[in-house]
């Protein structure tokens, strides 16, 4: 572009003015039009990426921090959690605070072992995660909570966040951190005082939970958390698969109770909760026991016939053979498997239902009856799972956005296995292989969700895409034809400079050989034309 200006201002001759090359401005104003276009489809493609930026990535505690609270992986490592920040305006101040799950180590060198991995090192852990249930990120899945702050702690103590080990544990060679209890604390540090804007030390409404081993955690430290968040106006729990029972094996052993008795031990975990304060406190290990006492709000999401749960219970006896690897309708299973299998329906309604919690205003519940862990984490059980007509999610959604109402009115209770098959009474539990049942789809009090709005806007920006491309195109075609036309012009006129020059010598005017074209120009008669004078109007 400098350069056609230079050669527009620039004092020319006659003969320069006639013959000026333009062959160059189609090609500038091709690359121009390019330039548009490529900027017009980089436009259309910022939802899908904010979408992307909408994933979770992983924040590690400062040193300095986890020094202070002495607070470290089983290796040594610095914990870590995983956030996706809210994306409305109007849900800047809500928050999902999720403990990750990943059973436990028995012995020392279980603990050694699980060292090397993610569940025992933060280093193993990647800088991005994507995760579903109440954290995703999706609000097709999850359009209560998706526009929510989501933080999720990654577990990394071996023993539910309860480890409270002073100093190290040798083990072959290689020193163990037991640090649970402080690992909970330098996260929730963090997020209220030194986390950027923002952080907890703002939020008004807060959603507690955890699946399997952090659905423990989320039993033991509901109150806990709520105490450190006394600011938040509106704080609730909801554990997944974390209502364990510490109750004798299907064979009448107790080894299984032994075990974890036995980590504990070494690990000096403790825990700090209200069941403590009533009943002896190992039999607060047993969340129908810390159930009770939980003062928060809660909404216990677990199956009547927990995978992970029957295993254990079942260890050593016939049912924990093929009938437990059918995980979806139970056919494999005889119809004395399905007695014992109800048989552990009944041991666990019982401890749930015989809590004054599991009645008292403002809690709710919903036990499925699928052969499944943690299914809640995943998007489909998160959507599809349906008792009386409503999914978890719809169920889940309801019980946060309601205000201490009766605990009946959020309560959806699973049902007792057939003794004939089809033994399956949860039809659900299929979900994958029915049809989509139809349901009602929960409404947002915050409407405003960034991310579905922006998605909304695709069509608009496609078609301003096309639009420009169109006009580009148009453009690129018209200058092609101008430059043409020119192109043809010009050679008339430097085919006509031998007879101009020498009509000049013998004192001719330049008309009569050059035509209309410098007529327009002035050049009417014999006298040298001064361009000087059309200086300013050139430029």
């Amino acid at each position: 572009g400098q350069e056609i200006f230079a050669q527009v201002a620039a004092p020319q001759t006659a003969d320069d003015r006639t013959i000026t090359d333009c062959s160059t401005m189609p090609r500038d104003s091709l690359i121009v039009n390019i330039f548009i276009c490529i900027f017009s489809l980089s436009i259309l493609a910022l939802p899908h990426t904010v979408v992307v930026a909408a994933g979770f990535h992983k924040t590690v505690l400062p040193q300095a921090l986890a020094d202070q609270y002495k607070a470290y992986c089983l290796d040594g490592s610095l914990p870590s959690y995983y956030y996706s920040p809210a994306s409305t305006a109007a849900t800047n101040n809500s928050w999902v605070i999720y403990f990750m799950g990943g059973a436990f180590c028995p012995t020392p060198d279980a603990c050694v072992n699980r060292s090397t991995t993610n569940l025992g090192s933060s280093t193993l852990i990647p800088d991005t995660y994507s995760f579903s249930g109440m954290l995703d990120s999706n609000s097709t899945v999850n359009p209560g909570f998706s526009s929510f702050h989501r933080v999720h702690i990654n577990y990394c103590d071996g023993f539910f966040f309860t480890g409270n080990r002073t100093g190290t544990l040798n083990v072959n060679g290689v020193d163990l951190h037991f640090r649970g209890r402080a690992i909970v604390e330098a996260v929730f540090q963090h997020l209220i005082h030194e986390k950027t804007s923002p952080n907890l030390s703002t939020a008004t409404e807060v959603l507690l939970g955890g699946g399997s081993a952090g659905g423990i955690a989320c039993f033991l430290y509901a109150d806990y958390v709520r105490n450190i968040l006394s600011h938040v106006p509106k704080f609730k729990a909801a554990p997944v698969s974390g209502f364990f029972l510490r109750i004798p094996e299907l064979t009448g052993s107790v080894l299984g109770n032994q075990v974890f008795d036995y980590a504990k031990t070494f690990q000096a975990a403790v825990i700090t909760t209200l069941c403590t304060n009533n009943i002896p406190k190992y039999e607060c290990w047993s969340m129908a026991s810390t159930y009770r006492y939980v003062s928060v709000p809660i909404f216990v999401i677990n199956s009547a016939y927990d995978h992970y749960a029957l295993r254990a219970w079942a260890k050593d006896s016939e049912l924990a053979g093929g009938c437990l690897n059918d995980t979806l309708d139970f056919t494999r299973c005889t119809t004395n498997q399905v007695r014992d299998l109800n048989k552990w329906y009944t041991i666990f309604k019982q401890n749930l239902t015989s809590s004054p919690k599991f009645t008292a205003n403002g809690n709710g519940a919903f036990i499925e009856s699928c052969l499944e862990h943690v299914a809640a984490e995943s998007a489909g059980p998160y959507m599809h799972y349906v008792l009386n007509d409503t999914s978890l999610r719809n169920a889940l959604w309801a019980w946060w956005e309601s205000d201490n109402q009766p605990a009946a009115s959020h309560t959806f209770m699973p049902c007792e296995l057939s003794l004939t098959a089809p033994h399956q009474c949860q039809p659900s539990c299929a979900f994958d292989m029915l049809p989509p049942a139809p349901q009602p789809t929960p409404q947002p009090t915050h409407q405003d969700d960034f991310k579905t709005r922006v998605a909304d806007y695709d069509i608009i920006v496609l078609i301003i895409c096309a639009a420009v491309a169109g006009v580009s195109i148009m453009f690129i075609g018209v200058r092609l034809w101008l430059n043409s036309l020119s192109n043809q012009d010009d050679e008339r006129v430097v085919n006509s400079q031998p007879a101009r020059r020498k009509d000049e010598e013998h004192g001719t005017a330049a008309a009569s050989s050059t035509g209309g074209r410098y007529a327009e120009l002035g050049e009417g008669n014999s006298a040298p034309f001064d361009y000087s004078e059309m200086k300013d109007t050139a430029l």
